[in-house]
């Protein structure tokens, strides 16, 4: 599919907050999304929006562009076993993939740049952000590995929450981040803790 130039989002999907059923067993792949938000009324209007209590989806291999809201953009009600996997996402919004309190995550292989090369009416501030509940914390249930993040204008990659709740959550390896907020130390999960302040 191509969408292009929507005033919202460019692909939604509102679930009911402690009703499992109501988003799941969904794959979001191979879409060309671009210049959406144009109504620009709030930053997590997404390319990509997934709402409420989500699980079971896999977004993947979709190209992600130009875009006033965030590229991808997951939030409310512990969002669970989902797969972020090759997507490419080129200025959009203040992040490219917001993740809020989201628990059994593969979030792998993507590539998220700014590029002043291509339209870029909101550069973004990070390239990935994942902000980890505090209680209760499920041990290692994420995965971040082999993400290209590159020219964001404050952060890379942005981990939120307590160094035990991020450290506890999130299994981290193989990332690349370039420019000026790049962090060269990702051999542990503390170093993605230091990442945060570096950028701050």
């Amino acid at each position: 599919n191509l969408i292009q130039g929507t005033r919202r989002e460019g692909i939604s999907f509102y679930g009911i907050d402690g009703d499992p059923a109501n988003v799941g067993e969904i794959i979001i792949q191979g879409n060309i999304l671009s210049d959406c938000n144009q109504a620009d009324e709030t930053v997590g209007d997404a390319c990509i929006l997934v709402s409420g209590s989500c699980r079971n989806m896999q977004i993947k291999d979709n190209q992600l562009s130009a875009s006033f809201g965030r590229g991808i953009n997951m939030s409310g009600g512990s969002p669970r076993y989902l797969s972020i996997i090759g997507n490419h996402i080129t200025n959009c919004g203040d992040v490219g993939i917001n993740l809020l309190d989201v628990k059994y995550c593969n979030i792998s292989d993507n590539m998220i740049i700014n590029d002043s090369d291509v339209g870029n009416p909101n550069s973004m501030e990070a390239g990935i952000r994942v902000v980890v509940a505090e209680t209760p914390i499920y041990p290692r249930t994420g995965i971040m590995r082999n993400n290209i993040v590159a020219n964001t204008t404050a952060a890379n990659i942005q981990l939120g929450g307590s160094a035990e709740a991020i450290d506890q959550w999130i299994v981290y390896d193989n990332n690349v981040e370039i420019g000026t907020f790049a962090y060269t130390d990702n051999s542990r999960i503390k170093g993605a803790v230091k990442r945060t302040l570096h950028a701050t």
